[in-house]
């Protein structure tokens, strides 16, 4: 009968997934209305702005291609501790079978970067590019948080369990 107690440490590995997109430059033709007259501020002092004339996209004829880190999933480094148990049984002077079962905690803080959107300005001239970005910043409430092409970030952090059980024959030299 055997017994061990381990304490170490658990290196997770990054993952990866790139992403890859290819196009044409879009533009969009649009004229905007700035009032800054007094009194005709929004509730933030800030002029009023109103869009005129929006036009579908049309294509530049510029090319653009665009390759970027589409999700990173990493965890930190982590102190782990295991421990077993196991029972030999010896078959022959040097042949001996062993049953073991064993046990390995360890708590990990995992971060999850995810860029879908990373492309969507080099696929757009800088006009159409202040447009969209205008009118994601004054948008509000849940539909504006789903719009958003900013890198989004998760953290969270996983206990792991891990059972093993497992059959070894040894050789003893």
């Amino acid at each position: 009968m055997g017994t061990k107690a381990l304490i170490g440490r658990s290196i997770t590995q990054e993952l990866d997934i790139d992403g890859y997109a290819e196009g044409n430059r879009k533009d969009i033709s649009y004229t905007m209305l700035l009032d800054n007259r007094p009194g005709h501020q929004d509730a933030f002092g800030d002029p009023n702005v109103s869009l005129n004339d929006l036009q579908y996209p049309n294509n530049t004829g510029d090319k653009w291609t665009d390759e970027w880190e589409y999700l990173t999933v990493g965890a930190k480094s982590s102190t782990s501790f295991g421990t077993g148990l196991s029972l030999t049984y010896r078959y022959k002077s040097n042949f001996s079978w062993r049953i073991f079962c064993d046990y390995d905690y360890t708590r990990k803080d995992f971060t999850a970067t995810y860029d879908p959107f990373h492309f969507v300005h080099k696929s757009m001239t800088s006009g159409a590019g202040f447009l969209v970005d205008s009118a994601l910043a004054n948008m509000t409430g849940d539909f504006a948080d789903g719009l958003g092409v900013d890198v989004r970030e998760y953290k969270t952090r996983k206990h792991m369990n891990y059972v093993t059980l497992g059959l070894s024959f040894l050789v003893n030299l």
